[in-house]
Formats: structure tokens, sequence, C-alpha cells
């Protein structure tokens, strides 16, 4: 994956609903899912674990090394090479959300442990031997894919510091999904001007109107879809979807895959062969 490709992506995340792409990496980096993972994560290896938005620019030599956990880089950012950053993209469907980054660490080709650092300068870091760097980017990815498919609930869910009429709004919308729902009417029922409401519920919630119905019921039919006898039709009437045409553009523009790819990988991919045991 190229930097230019990457930087492209706050294009299509508007296709997606997703018009800022450095809020959206912010909000996830403050939900407790994160800040959970963050905690443990620094506890377990002794790096430091933060979300950003975009990766930073390489230096001068323009120095990108490629990982073999998949999408994972490895950035240059102090002259002297020994200042290491690595870096994993959260991503949903083709959409970049963030980049989940750990260090400054220096590589140490006879490291075999974490919790391992060395003087670098007036300073220690972490050192990082190739193998126990990639089984950290594959704990990294294993949570960038939890991450990504929590976004769509951390991103209706999460209640900042917002108007109580916003929360009216949310919690109107909630108690009535399954019916018909426009700006509008949620506006006249929590009492305010649609131009008002409009321009405050996309404040709050960083997503439009519509975007957010959309969201919100795409995450019950994925809900509806855990039960492998409800069909993919049946979830999306039951969810508030006036037509299947327009389910299948919001379930696509929201997750990145289509609904049968979604079901497919939930139900029936196959079992992970048992580990064989290692001889006596």
């Amino acid at each position: 994956m190229s930097i230019a490709s990457s930087l492209c992506d706050g294009a299509k995340a508007a296709a997606v609903g997703i018009h800022h792409p450095e809020s959206t990496a912010a909000r996830l980096a403050q939900s407790q899912l994160f800040h959970d993972y963050r905690a443990a994560f620094e506890v377990a290896t002794g790096l430091q674990l933060a979300l950003v938005a975009r990766p930073p620019r390489p230096d001068g030599r323009g120095r990108w090394k490629r990982r073999s956990v998949r999408d994972a880089i490895t950035v240059v950012i102090e002259p002297d090479e020994q200042h290491l950053v690595s870096l994993l993209p959260v991503r949903l469907g083709e959409i970049t959300l963030g980049w989940l980054r750990i260090g400054p660490f220096v590589a140490g080709a006879n490291v075999t442990s974490v919790h391992r650092s060395v003087p670098v300068g007036s300073i220690r870091l972490p050192a990082l031997g190739p193998t126990v760097h990639r089984s950290v980017l594959r704990l990294l990815r294993v949570f960038s894919l939890q991450l990504a498919e929590s976004s769509n609930e951390l991103l209706i869910n999460e209640h900042r510091n917002e108007p109580c009429y916003v929360q009216t709004a949310r919690d109107y919308i909630e108690a009535h999904l399954t019916e018909t729902l426009s700006l509008t009417a949620v506006a006249a029922a929590v009492r305010v001007s649609p131009y008002y409401f409009c321009k405050r519920f996309f404040e709050s919630t960083g997503l439009h109107f519509t975007d957010y119905v959309n969201r919100a019921r795409v995450i019950r039919v994925k809900e509806r879809l855990l039960n492998p006898h409800v069909h993919v039709s049946e979830a999306a009437f039951a969810s508030g979807f006036q037509s299947l045409s327009q389910f299948n553009r919001a379930f696509r523009r929201v997750t990145g895959e289509s609904p049968s790819t979604f079901r497919h990988r939930l139900h029936d991919a196959p079992a992970l062969a048992p580990a064989s045991h290692a001889a006596a």
C-alpha cells in the first residue's frame, strides 16, 4: 500500500459517511475499548501505543520498511536510523480509519523478549528483535480488526458533551428505527428547528443525520444476522430499510463489504484446524 493511496482515504471516507477521518481517529482513540487495550498492551510489552489519523512522513531519504504482517510499515524517524516506529492501519472495508502506532524503539537483532531496552544517546528505548517485532504486529493486527468492527457502534453510542436535545434525538431514533425517519420529524420531536438540529447533530455526532440512521440500522441488521436462520432481506426490512437496493448501498457504505460477504464471513468461513501436538 503506497503512502499516496493512504492519503486518499479521506476522499473514500466521505463516500461511507465518515466526513472527518482525523476526528474519527481521535474519537476512536478516546474510546474505552482503545484505552483498555492500550493499558494492557503497554504493561505487557513495554511499548508505547497510540492511534493516529495518518502515518508520519518518511525522512528525507524516504525510508519505509515493510513488515510481514499485512499493511504494516516501519518508519525511520531520526537521521541516525536508530529511532523507529511501526504502524498498522485500522481498516473498515477499503477505508482507513486510523493507524495503530508503536514506538519509538530500536531494532535489536539478538533481542528475543519484550521489556528490553538499550541506551540511545541520553535516553533508553525499547529494543525489539525481528521475531518479537512480528509477534507484536500480529497482536496489533488482531486488535485493529476488533477496533474496526466496533467503530460503527463506538460512533453511534459515544455521547460526548452534547446538548440534551441531541441525546433525546438519539433515543428517539433508536425507539423509532424500524419506522420511516426524517430529519424534520426528529427535529420536531426534540422541539428545535430542522436547520439548527441538522447543524448541531452533525457537530455532536460527526455524522450527518441520514448517515447516522443508516449506521444504526446496519448495526441492527448485523445483530440479527448473528442468527444463521435469519435471511438478509428479513433482517433488512425488520431493521427499518424500505428497499433492498437502499439497504445494499447503505450496508456497503457503512461496512465496506456486501451483506452476502459479511454473512459468509460470519457463518460460512471454515473453522480453524486443530493444532497438532508436538511429538514427545
